[in-house]
């Protein structure tokens, strides 16, 4: 986590060095605070997420060189990855939860500046490199998102659910050698899987 926070810090850091026309740098500082948040909710939980997230959005807006504007966008752009982002059953889930941070940041962006009484076009901008920032996070997310499961040892939904995949070969060849074994253990997944929602607990990973 440490190791996250500081790397984020630093591009945010290198980022607001480079030089961007109209100061967009600041707005693309966006694009680390998703995708930081991102892994931190699929990692650990929402809870933890949250908090980190904000010390995370401090940490970047100061590195950023940026004002209570940027703050307020990056915060958005993370509330909106953490609570849309709970749970993931498919590759496409990361890039929604992408689009919904973008158009968090495009609005966050765009009426700071308003407050801020800044030119019409600066604001659009602005609110413009929030949103591709965040959608380009999203698809950083999830390209990168396999390798991480595998270097944290964390099995997310899809992952699961490939495992629970009749075609692999050990539920192919316990079909085939016991399929009055196969059909049972079929059952009691499901039963487990209900039970375990019943008291708030990860019903997918029961079944599988």
């Amino acid at each position: 986590v440490v190791s996250l926070l500081l790397l984020m810090t630093l591009l945010s850091r290198l980022n607001e060095r480079a030089q961007w026309p109209y100061d967009l740098p600041l707005e693309f500082a966006v694009a680390f605070v998703v995708i930081a948040t991102a892994l931190l909710t699929i990692a650990y939980d929402q809870r933890m997420a949250l908090g980190i997230s904000g010390s995370l959005a401090i940490l970047a807006t100061l590195a950023s060189r940026g004002d209570f504007g940027l703050f307020v966008t990056l915060l958005s752009a993370a509330g909106v990855v953490i609570f849309a982002l709970n749970e993931i059953r498919s590759r496409s889930k990361v890039i929604l939860v992408g689009g919904l941070a973008a158009v968090a940041a495009f609005v966050a962006s765009g009426s700071t500046g308003l407050i801020a009484n800044q030119a019409p076009t600066y604001i659009l901008m602005h609110a413009l490199a929030a949103a591709a920032a965040a959608i380009g996070a999203g698809f950083i997310v999830q390209g990168i998102l396999p390798n991480f499961e595998k270097l944290f040892g964390v099995a997310t939904s899809i992952t699961m659910l490939e495992w629970s995949d009749a075609s692999r070969p050990l539920l192919r060849r316990l079909a085939q050698e016991a399929p009055g074994t196969y059909s049972h253990s079929l059952l009691l997944s499901q039963m487990a899987e209900e039970a375990a929602n019943a008291i708030g607990a990860n019903g997918l990973l029961a079944r599988v």
